[in-house]
């Protein structure tokens, strides 16, 4: 049996000394129940009559509708219900469906307590298919409610999804089109049309995609409608669509509109659902599905039964763009299996290709690949005989970290390493054995695309462009440049040669260190402004902090390149030797030149 109750004047009925029982009873302490309390209760209503404000009316009860806390407090005030139904549960007075009478005994309470009344015409309830007709109806009775096969919605979202999904989520066509067709009789220009497009109609569906896949003929559907809204078409009259809606659903870079093809964006939409339950396991959803669905498993591997629910087989339908868009990040290696998860930095397949040897474990951790001295590097010869040339290239370009932080599963379509909706909408578009016709990777050549953004950012004035010169740093600090060359990602050479810089001024007596390079990104995630310790490159990240606490005070600062330049020819000597080597005193002969022009000019 499954009750949906109406609370008659819920916000208005709740009974103060009601709610403030209840905190005390659920823990909150003294001086918080009293804020609490003195929020709700200092409030006073004023009525205007014609036009004119009258005397302030003083409330004794209910909490304000909009306020950011009634939501809360309405919680709170329903924790009162589910004690009764508890105590009823374990006293014996409720032990089964047949018991309605006492539940409707128990709501009664409820109400007397609290001032929620129930609104019985307006509640209803329904059975499982175990209970009979006559018996589910005659407990309809007693609980004096309207007896239903099904409930309908709850907050928005269809509790029950039949063999027909189309039909199920029908409401969302029914209310777009009554969107549009308001707007048919506004005289609108296209730009206008545009962003009623994409900030009202193509947002009409977003709640219900965010929970559950919609089926692509309703998807098609509805951008149909869009589309014929969008070139004007009139009662009984057909007009011409001069551009598929394929190609209206492109990037602007692309020579499209940026319409949202709403398929690709429901998976995006659920994805987000997917790398939520990985990344957040203690949190209720999490622990609701796992319990449920893989209680042995990653969520990844996960089967879809036959008796799954619909949500939970929307939310697997989407785990294809997760694993196109999630890779491990090396940490101490002990999670990530060698032939079985995602690790290698390469964007098409970031898999191990080469076959596993003879002898050796299929399950093998990426742990096994290293070794450790003064500090964890790969073990060159295991990994050369293990794996092809090229891939064994690839591992050992993956930097690790100095301090052994654990494995961590990152998304790697955004620097930062979070998940994203748009990132994600992007892996949909591209992924075509899952979204089917949908606009896929674009044929654009790279200029093309770049024509197109210097187009849509063109601005009247372009900002002038100062030359910034590299300046000697204070008495009693020491300048370290950022620099390193023969890396091929220049993000990955600036952040270890960052690394390197926080090591090397670790011999020296001073304690204030100033570290400058030219590559933004990586300063400003040294001075924390940019949070990019999820992305591939934050365990490296993490180490220059912990190499830099023991200084007394340390800088990060971005030059441009024009104000680097010593370091980068420092950095192209360093390809030709064979070993560390430090000046002291005297500079190498390839910068003094560099040196005496910066000492002239400044």
């Amino acid at each position: 049996m499954a009750l949906k109750l109406d609370i008659s004047k819920a916000c208005d009925r709740i009974e103060w000394s009601f709610l403030e029982h209840i905190m005390q009873r659920l823990g909150f302490a003294d001086e918080w129940i009293t804020w609490i309390m003195q929020c709700i209760m200092t409030v006073s209503y004023s009525f205007k009559l014609n036009g004119e404000p009258i005397s302030f009316v003083q409330p004794k009860r209910g909490i304000r509708q909009g306020d950011l806390l009634s939501p809360f407090l309405f919680v709170i005030c329903a924790e009162g219900l589910s004690a009764l139904l508890d105590e009823g549960e374990s006293q014996g007075r409720i032990k089964g469906i047949k018991d309605c009478c006492e539940l409707k005994n128990v709501l009664h309470t409820y109400e007397l307590a609290s001032g929620h009344a129930v609104n019985l015409s307006k509640s209803c309830v329904s059975f499982s298919a175990n209970v009979n007709e006559v018996d589910a109806q005659v407990l309809a009775d007693c609980l004096g409610m309207n007896r239903v096969n099904y409930h309908d919605r709850y907050l928005g979202l269809s509790m029950y999804t039949g063999k027909s999904k189309k039909q199920t989520f029908a409401y969302i066509k029914d209310r777009l089109w009554k969107k549009l067709n308001g707007w048919r009789g506004s005289l609108l220009s296209n730009a206008g049309k545009e962003i009623l497009i994409k900030i009202v109609a193509q947002a009409v569906p977003l709640y219900t995609m965010q929970t559950f896949l919609l089926p692509k003929t309703l998807c098609d559907e509805l951008n149909k409608m869009v589309a014929q809204f969008w070139w004007g078409k009139e009662v009984g009259k057909r007009r011409i669509h001069w551009v598929s809606w394929k190609k209206m659903c492109k990037p602007k870079s692309e020579g499209g509109l940026g319409f949202k093809d709403l398929y690709a964006f429901n998976l995006a939409l659920l994805a987000k659902q997917g790398w939520r339950i990985i990344q957040q396991l203690n949190s209720l959803v999490a622990h609701l599905f796992k319990a449920r669905y893989f209680p042995d498993m990653e969520f990844l591997i996960a089967p879809v039964k036959s008796n799954s629910s619909f949500c939970w087989r929307s939310i697997t339908t989407a785990r294809v763009l997760i694993q196109r868009g999630a890779r491990w990040r090396v940490g101490d290696g002990l999670q990530i299996e060698i032939w079985g998860d995602s690790w290698l930095p390469r964007d098409n397949y970031a898999k191990v290709l080469s076959p596993v040897p003879v002898g050796v474990h299929h399950n093998l951790t990426v742990t096994s690949l290293m070794v450790e001295t003064n500090r964890l590097r790969w073990n060159m010869q295991v990994v050369s005989q293990m794996f092809f040339p090229e891939e064994a290239n690839l591992i050992f370009s993956i930097p690790l970290s100095l301090f052994n932080p654990p494995d961590k599963l990152i998304w790697i379509k955004e620097p930062q390493g979070n998940f994203t909706t748009k990132s994600a909408y992007f892996v949909a578009r591209t992924c075509s054995e899952i979204c089917g016709d949908i606009p896929g990777h674009s044929e654009i050549s790279t200029e093309i695309k770049l024509l197109w953004k210097a187009l849509w950012r063109a601005k009247p004035k372009p900002k002038s462009l100062d030359v910034q010169k590299w300046r000697k740093p204070d008495e009693g600090w020491l300048k370290s440049a950022l620099k390193v060359e023969g890396i091929s990602l220049p993000l990955l050479a600036e952040t270890i040669a960052a690394r390197e810089a926080a090591l090397f001024v670790q011999q020296w007596k001073l304690q204030k260190v100033i570290l400058e390079g030219d590559a933004l990104l990586v300063i400003a995630a040294i001075q924390n402004d940019l949070d990019v310790n999820h992305g591939p490159l934050g365990h490296v990240l993490s180490d220059i902090h912990l190499l830099l606490q023991p200084f007394q005070q340390w800088k990060a600062h971005f030059v441009r390149r024009d104000a680097n330049t010593v370091a980068h020819w420092l950095a192209r000597r360093g390809l030709t030797l064979e070993q560390s080597v430090s000046w002291f005193e005297e500079p190498p002969d390839v910068i003094v030149d560099l040196l005496l022009e910066y000492n002239l000019n400044s």
